[in-house]
C-alpha cells in the first residue's frame, strides 16, 4: 500500500515536472513573440524621405477627426508651423463625444445620459485648447465643427442628404447641439460636412493640408480622408488653384498594434507599421528636437480624459519624429480590348480574360487582424483597375480562395461631371462564382459582369452606369453574415477626358 502510494506520488511529481517544463517553454515562446512583435520594423533603404520645411508663407490646415488626433498625428508639425510664422488652423470634425468608457471614468457615472455626453464633449474641447496652447497655437485658430463621434463613415456612405441625417448613438440627436459649432445646428449629413470644409478651405486657401491616412482603421479617420479629398477634387474641378497646388500630408493613428513598442520612448523613431511598408504610401519623416518632443508629450498629457484609459498608447506618439504619408494620383490606362467587348463574355469567362495593362490602385495590408488571418478569402490584398471607352475593369485579389458565403462589396463615388449636391453613388455586391447585384445607386440592375477564379475576381462595369465621370472613388470591402472583415482604402482614380463609348457589344 505504502509502495503504491509512493509510486503514485513519484508519477505525479514527474507529470508536474513535465508540465512545469512545458509551461516554462511556452512562457519563453510567448515572451519572445511579444518582444519581436514590439520591435520597430526593419525598413528597406529609401523607404523614408525627409518632409519639406514649413515657411512663414505657408497656410497650414490640420484636420482632426477627434479631439487629440491633431496632437498625436501632427503636434510637432503644428509647433514647427507656428514657430515658422505660418498661418495655422486646426479643424476638429467631432468633439469625441462617443467614448463611453472615458465618459464614465471622467464624469464618474455608470449610465451616461445624452446630456452627459454633451457635457463631456465640451470638456474634450477644453483639453484641445490646452494642448494646442502648449504647442503655440491660440484658441481662435481652432474650429469645432460638432459632427457626431463614430458617425462620419455613415455620413459618407449612407446619410448624405439633410432629409436622411445620421442620428448619434450617444446624444440621440441628428444635428449639432454645441453652441460653438462652425455651422450652428449643423445637420448630421455628408452634404453639410462637405459644405463646411469647402467654406473653410476657401477662407484659408491652404498651402499644406494635414489629415488622416485612408488606411487608418478607425471609421471616422478614413471617412474624414474621403471627405477632404472629395472637397479638394470639387474645388480643383471648378478651377481653384490652391486645391491643385496644396501639399497633402497624411498621418496615421489607428492601425492594429502600432506604434511599437507602447509607452513613452522619446529616444525612439516612429516608423511605419510593418503591414504598410509595401503599400502605395510614400513615407516622410519630420524630425523633432528634444524640446519639441517634450512639448508634444505634455500636450498629449493635457488630454487627461483619454490618458486615464490609454496612457501607454497615446504616449507612443511622443517620439523623435512624426510620420506622414504621400499618395501619388492614379490615372487609369485605356486598355486594348477585343472588338466585341465584355458584353460577349461567355460562360467560361474568368479573371484570366481581363485585358492586359491594368494598374494597381490599392495595396492593402494582409493578415493584419485576427478575422483576416482566419478568413483568408475575405482578406483583400490588392485591387487593379483600367478602362476602355465604355467599361471600367477591376481585378480584386484576396489572400486566399474566394467563397460564395463571403460578400465582396464594391463602392463607387463619381466626381467631375456630376454635381457635389447630387453625388450619385453605385454600390455593388459580388458573390462567387459570378453573381453581381446592385445594393444602391442610379440603376436597379447592373449590366456589369463578375467572375472569380481561386483568389481573384474580375468585375466589369459600364461607365454609363457611373455617369461618365472624370474622376472616381473606388473602395472594396468584405463581410460574412453582416460582419465586416476587411476594407480597402477609398482610392481616387482619374479616368481622363475620354468620353464614354458605345453601348456594350459595339465597342
Amino acid at each position: 500500500m505504502a509502495q503504491s502510494a509512493l509510486r503514485s506520488l513519484g508519477a505525479f511529481i514527474r507529470r508536474r515536472r513535465r508540465l512545469f517544463v512545458f509551461g516554462a517553454a511556452a512562457a519563453i515562446a510567448v515572451g519572445a513573440w511579444l518582444l519581436l512583435k514590439g520591435r520597430p520594423p526593419k525598413l528597406p533603404p529609401g523607404t523614408l524621405g525627409a518632409d519639406e520645411p514649413i515657411t512663414k508663407n505657408d497656410r497650414v490646415v490640420i484636420i482632426a477627426p477627434h479631439c487629440d488626433d491633431e496632437t498625436l498625428g501632427a503636434g510637432g508639425l503644428l509647433h514647427d508651423a507656428v514657430t515658422a510664422g505660418a498661418d495655422v488652423h486646426v479643424i476638429m470634425v467631432t468633439n469625441g463625444d462617443g467614448f463611453r468608457y472615458a465618459v464614465e471614468t471622467e464624469l464618474k457615472t455608470l449610465r451616461p445620459s445624452r446630456q452627459t455626453y454633451i457635457r463631456f464633449a465640451y470638456e474634450r474641447q477644453q483639453e484641445t485648447l490646452s494642448a494646442v496652447h502648449l504647442l503655440g497655437l491660440t484658441p481662435d485658430k481652432v474650429i469645432f465643427l460638432g459632427y457626431p463621434d463614430r458617425g462620419i463613415a455613415h455620413m459618407w456612405s449612407t446619410n448624405w442628404t439633410p432629409d436622411n441625417p445620421y442620428r448619434s448613438r450617444y446624444t440621440g440627436l441628428t444635428e449639432s447641439p454645441y453652441s460653438n459649432s462652425f455651422t450652428p445646428g449643423a445637420r448630421y449629413c455628408g452634404e453639410q460636412l462637405a459644405a463646411d470644409l469647402m467654406t473653410l478651405f476657401e477662407r484659408y486657401r491652404p498651402t499644406l493640408i494635414v489629415f488622416p491616412h485612408p488606411n487608418d482603421a478607425h471609421p471616422d479617420h478614413w471617412a474624414v480622408n474621403a471627405f477632404v479629398n472629395y472637397v479638394l477634387q470639387q474645388a480643383s474641378e471648378r478651377g481653384d488653384d490652391w486645391a491643385r497646388t496644396a501639399r497633402l500630408r497624411l498621418y496615421l493613428v489607428h492601425r492594429g498594434e502600432w506604434p511599437n513598442p507602447k509607452g513613452l520612448n522619446t529616444k525612439l523613431a516612429l516608423l511605419p507599421p510593418k503591414t504598410m511598408i509595401n503599400t502605395r504610401t510614400h513615407w516622410l519623416v519630420r524630425n523633432l528636437p528634444d524640446q519639441v518632443v517634450e512639448l508634444k508629450r505634455d500636450a498629449i498629457l493635457a488630454y487627461h480624459s483619454q490618458v486615464a484609459l490609454m496612457r501607454a498608447y497615446l504616449l507612443s506618439f511622443a517620439r523623435q519624429n512624426e510620420l506622414f504619408g504621400e499618395l501619388d494620383p492614379i490615372v487609369l490606362p485605356t486598355l486594348a480590348v477585343p472588338p466585341a467587348g465584355p458584353g460577349a463574355a461567355g460562360k467560361g469567362w474568368s479573371p484570366a480574360a481581363l485585358p492586359p495593362g491594368m494598374v494597381r490602385i490599392t495595396t492593402d495590408p494582409a493578415s493584419d487582424t485576427v478575422a483576416r488571418r482566419i478568413e483568408a478569402g475575405a482578406d483583400v490584398i490588392a485591387v487593379d483597375a483600367g478602362r476602355s471607352s465604355s467599361y471600367l475593369y477591376l481585378r480584386i485579389i484576396t489572400r486566399g480562395p474566394m467563397r460564395p458565403d463571403i460578400n465582396y462589396n464594391i463602392h463607387f463615388v463619381p466626381l467631375g461631371s456630376v454635381s457635389s449636391r447630387d453625388r450619385p453613388r453605385l454600390d455593388l455586391r459580388f458573390n462567387p462564382p459570378g453573381q453581381l447585384v446592385v445594393l444602391s445607386g442610379p440603376v436597379k440592375a447592373t449590366r456589369g459582369l463578375a467572375a472569380s477564379l481561386a483568389s481573384e475576381a474580375a468585375v466589369v462595369v459600364p461607365l454609363s452606369e457611373l455617369g461618365g465621370p472624370r474622376r472616381l472613388y473606388i473602395s472594396v470591402d468584405t463581410s460574412i453574415a453582416g460582419f465586416g472583415i476587411d476594407r480597402a482604402a477609398w482610392t481616387l482614380v482619374d479616368l481622363g477626358d475620354q468620353p464614354p463609348g458605345p453601348e456594350p457589344g459595339r465597342q
